[in-house]
């Protein structure tokens, strides 16, 4: 990767980091309106939209909530825990997202046969 590729890939984390920032109380207000808006016109609008094909979910910083001393521990493998069986997967990708001991993990799910 050279020097140009670096600055594009970082200035496109960038601008995606501020869109989603410029959501409106990151993004809580769709599942509402979507689900629970009174107004039907707008409920039918939007769940005709096709359902998204990639889901990720950050999980938060684990590290800082949960210590040795107390009574729950972080497993070695979260990955047990986080990834659905995959009969039941909803998306083509879930991408799942830890912090555990200052350290960011992803786990990625997805489908053999579709994805190298």
């Amino acid at each position: 990767m050279d020097a140009t590729t670096s600055s594009n890939q970082e200035d496109l984390l960038i601008q995606i980091k501020e869109y989603l920032r410029s959501i409106p109380n990151n993004g809580v207000g769709y599942g509402i309106l979507k689900y629970l808006n009174s107004e039907q016109e707008i409920q039918s609008k939007l769940q005709a939209l096709p359902q998204s094909e990639i889901s990720f979910n950050y999980l938060g910083q684990h590290d800082q909530m949960i210590f040795d001393s107390s009574l729950f521990r972080l497993t070695q493998s979260s990955q047990d825990i986080i990834y659905s069986r995959p009969n039941n997967r909803k998306y083509l990708l879930e991408i799942n997202a830890i912090v555990v001991q200052e350290q960011l993990q992803l786990y990625w799910n997805y489908n053999n046969a579709i994805h190298n």
